[in-house]
């Protein structure tokens, strides 16, 4: 009995050291492993709904890094508190039903709404930004951003300055629009890679740029009642390519000229204001549309201080030709053309057609690469050739870049008809059958049955007749 005694302690001393060394596990795992245990969703939901997070900071708690919070529409703005992003986060608007974005007003307090700094990455799209107090609404001090269909309203939309961990820039802001005031680009230390403003719109105040080193692109956007103002100090490229300033004013103010790209814009602003103040490097605003082939002469106001060279212009709006005999611009058609189910797709005719007429010609490789150069800006008809292939024709617009373009093309009625008789029935399939297995080394090999010129006639082409046939 008592034997029985000891042996139940024992065990009983036995299962309270298994449940202690379980539990000890359990804890190491969550101080060290916390993902083990509770692992962060990919995605969180901002809104005025019951299961919804209410601010912006708790739902940055919420979502795991690399993950996506989602801010829901409702008729009246957000007021969120200032937040700091401290992981890597894409925050997107969802459209209500009357396709309004969600409105986001923001305290007021001095301090930055959003801080983004090195080495997380933030990417906003479909959002509505709107504050009377003068704020700035984000400030990136990070090398990757990503702005996309965003609206900034009266408060100051964003500071970008160099990143706090050097690594190149990849900062694009599109599709967005700008009011009262402007984006600024604060450069304070070297720093390679680029910035981009493509497709947005601005009316108010000017852009302010202060480069280092990296390359800022201004493509396509519009600028009403605005303008560009580079800054002392400024190092580095900055192109202003493609875009429409209009309104009442338009201001282009430099203080460092010597990396700006001024041209094939359409200056359409009845009050236009050109300043340069760098006395040492001349400012070129060329090849610019004006708004009528005599070029700025026809501005209604045009106040130009410094050294400032206009002297060529856009004679129309397509920029195809300028005002002065400079040597033309020439561009590049490439791409990729294919025939159907081939496997091999050299030879093919590309013509490139001005006014109904060849302007030039050239022919595919094995791959169905192929290339044109030296194109003037203009507009064309590009046209692919093959015999037993549908003839495809596409206009193309050559402006400002180079093109590519990709075109595969289908078969006709006369790539199975392998006895000439304008129809294809089963005597075309006992031609090929009759070939059937020879190859491109073979004394007696046709390629005209080779359907998808492959080197060998095998069952792909009997295939090849008979989807055609209806037969399979």
């Amino acid at each position: 009995m008592e034997g029985g005694v000891v042996i139940g302690k024992y065990f009983t001393n036995f299962i309270k050291f298994i449940v202690f060394i379980l539990l000890l596990l359990l804890l190491i795992l969550f101080i060290f492993y916390p993902s083990i245990v509770h692992s962060l969703p990919n995605t969180v939901t901002v809104g005025p709904y019951i299961n919804n997070y209410k601010t912006l900071n708790d739902a940055l708690n919420a979502v795991a890094d690399g993950g996506t919070i989602y801010i829901l529409y409702k008729s009246t703005p957000y007021l969120f508190e200032n937040i700091e992003i401290d992981k890597n986060v894409t925050i997107i608007g969802t459209e209500g039903w009357n396709g309004n974005l969600p409105i986001i007003s923001c305290s007021e307090t001095s301090l930055p709404f959003i801080i983004v700094d090195s080495p997380y990455t933030l990417q906003l799209k479909n959002l509505k930004f709107q504050s009377s107090y003068d704020k700035t609404i984000i400030e990136s001090k990070t090398s990757s951003l990503l702005i996309d269909n965003v609206s900034f309203k009266y408060s100051y939309p964003i500071i970008i300055k160099s990143p706090t961990i050097d690594s190149p820039l990849n900062i694009t802001i599109k599709n967005s629009h700008f009011e009262i005031n402007m984006p600024q680009i604060d450069l304070s230390t070297q720093v390679n890679g680029t910035i981009t403003f493509e497709n947005n719109s601005f009316s108010g105040d000017s852009l302010k740029i202060k480069n280092y080193e990296c390359d800022i692109n201004i493509t396509n956007n519009t600028f009403s009642n605005s303008g560009i103002i580079v800054n002392p100090d400024s190092n580095g490229l900055v192109e202003v390519n493609g875009n429409t300033l209009g309104g009442s004013r338009l201001t282009i103010k430099s203080f460092s000229s010597k990396d700006i790209e001024f041209k094939l814009n359409k200056m359409l602003s009845s009050n236009i204001y050109i300043y340069n103040y760098d006395l040492n490097n001349t400012l070129y605003i060329n090849q610019n549309w004006w708004g009528s082939s005599n070029g700025p002469s026809d501005c209604t106001s045009l106040v130009v201080e410094g050294n400032v060279d206009y002297s060529n212009w856009a004679l129309d709006e397509n920029f195809i030709s300028f005002s002065d005999e400079v040597p033309k611009i020439y561009y590049k058609i490439s791409g990729k053309s294919t025939l159907k189910n081939s496997f091999s797709h050299n030879n093919i005719k590309v013509d490139l057609l001005y006014d109904n007429n060849i302007y030039k010609t050239t022919y595919t490789d094995s791959q169905g690469y192929f290339t044109i150069t030296d194109v003037e800006p203009n507009l064309y008809n590009l046209r692919f050739e093959y015999q037993n292939y549908q003839t495809v024709t596409q206009q193309v617009y050559v402006n400002n870049k180079d093109l590519i373009v990709d075109i595969e093309l289908p078969y006709i009625t006369s790539l199975f008809d392998l006895n000439n008789d304008s129809q294809v029935t089963t005597e075309d399939l006992n031609f090929l059958c009759n070939s059937f297995g020879l190859t491109s080394s073979d004394a007696n090999f046709n390629p005209r049955y080779d359907l998808n010129r492959n080197d060998k006639i095998d069952i792909l082409d009997l295939l090849m007749i008979l989807r055609y046939k209806g037969d399979i």
